[in-house]
């Protein structure tokens, strides 16, 4: 018998197993992989289903990071102190995206679904675009590299592949033309579309996706680094991780809506006693 050829899907799935491999390092369970992997869940439950509450105050923390970021280089280049300069930063920027949540979330409902949109675009196609190119000379060697060697030499080239992949996006986004740019596009005034005509909901429907992809990526970076067999179970079906993402930010949308459906009962008026006669 013949063997059937591979379906595109599963062509696509081989190589996005080895674009992981490539891009990802074994995960080790060290108190800082636990502790932020647990972080990420926590948080990204918190805004699946709550995302309706936590509008403000997550603009708010966006703007403590990106004044922190803002303050790091304003330092640099007046030569401030960094630690003070990114307080100030921080608390400057917090305070003008507290007051401005709404624009910043109407730029996050643009950017978000452009960032989507583009993401298909770029992941269309055959990935070995992004894998390291085969290397075209081997050494031959008697004694096999030490572990150490091996270690090294792996994180080496995941760096130089990373930079790959970056410098491929780059060329992909300058090569893309009218049409690759036409999705993006159309998304982006989907986005601002949405985000005027009912920000509030979209708001809440694309921080919920945000949380549910958050939740699930940490709760799979807990269980790799716990139990590291998991790892190639994971990437070989991408889309059962897909599919656990969107049935959590769906749970999510639909326990919000039944709780704006149904409001807490507001307490009974306390009764008055009305005066003898």
């Amino acid at each position: 018998m013949f063997p059937m050829p591979q379906s595109d899907a599963a062509i696509w799935i081989e190589k996005f197993q080895q674009f992981v491999h490539y891009s990802l390092e074994p995960i080790q369970a060290t108190p800082t992989v636990i502790a932020s992997s647990l972080v990420a869940v926590v948080v990204g439950m918190a805004l699946a289903f709550r995302s309706n509450k936590l509008l403000r105050p997550m603009i708010t923390a966006v703007g403590v990071v990106v004044g922190t970021w803002l303050g790091i280089k304003l330092a640099g280049f007046v030569g401030t102190p960094a630690p003070i300069t990114a307080a100030i930063g921080a608390v400057i920027v917090a305070a003008i995206a507290f007051k401005t949540f709404r624009i910043w979330l109407v730029m996050g409902s643009i950017v978000t679904l452009f960032f989507i949109a583009t993401t298909y675009q770029l992941g269309q196609g055959d990935l070995t675009r992004y894998l390291p190119a085969p290397a075209k000379n081997h050494i031959e060697r008697n004694e096999l590299p030490s572990a150490d060697e091996q270690h090294k030499n792996l994180h080496a080239e995941k760096w130089a592949h990373l930079e790959n992949v970056s410098n491929r996006i780059t060329d992909e986004l300058r090569n893309l033309g009218p049409k690759g740019w036409l999705l993006p596009a159309i998304a982006a005034a989907v986005g601002a579309v949405l985000a005027w005509k009912a920000l509030n909901i979209f708001a809440i429907a694309w921080m919920g996706l945000l949380g549910a992809v958050t939740a699930v990526i940490g709760g799979a970076t807990f269980i790799c680094s716990y139990w590291p067999d998991t790892r190639s179970a994971i990437t070989a079906n991408p889309h059962l991780l897909g599919s656990v993402m969107i049935g959590l930010w769906l749970l999510g949308l639909i326990y919000q809506a039944k709780e704006a459906r149904l409001p807490k009962p507001k307490a009974a008026p306390p009764k008055v006693d009305s005066p003898k006669s």
